[in-house]
């Protein structure tokens, strides 16, 4: 993958669509998706012409100049922005970090088990619900 710029992730597929949303900026590519996956990304804390780029893709026509378009982004930019992703995955989207927040609310359920009062589960039920923010 590091001989190319550009890696294209679509919503053709909900799991393939996820694995390549992480997968592209992780290996130092530039993400180019569908504006309907912008909302998602953000919420992953990829951020529209910073972390990625979109792109219409109606016709062959359209999708010819959009991919013209990229080519013509100054090569500093793109580059910044494949840094920044990577960045983003790297601090954000590991394995590591699914493991951290699996485990926080574990134990977030463990202690609402054990809570003897509805006010203490109540409070635990919060926590594990936004440990990851």
């Amino acid at each position: 993958m590091k001989q190319y710029v550009f890696g294209l992730g679509t919503c053709q597929s909900v799991h393939y669509a996820i694995a390549k949303l992480f997968e592209l900026p992780a290996n130092g590519l530039a993400l180019v998706t569908t504006n309907d996956l912008i909302p998602i990304l953000e919420r992953l804390h990829l951020y529209h012409n910073e972390h990625f780029l979109t792109i219409k893709c109606s016709s062959v026509n359209q999708l010819i100049k959009e991919i013209v378009r990229l080519q013509s982004l100054s090569k500093d930019t793109i580059d910044n922005m494949r840094l920044k992703s990577q960045e983003v995955v790297y601090e954000r989207h590991l394995i590591q970090h699914r493991a951290e927040l699996l485990h926080a609310r574990l134990m977030a359920q463990a202690l609402i088990a054990m809570s003897s009062s509805d006010n203490e589960r109540t409070k635990w039920e919060q926590w594990g619900r936004y440990c990851d923010s």
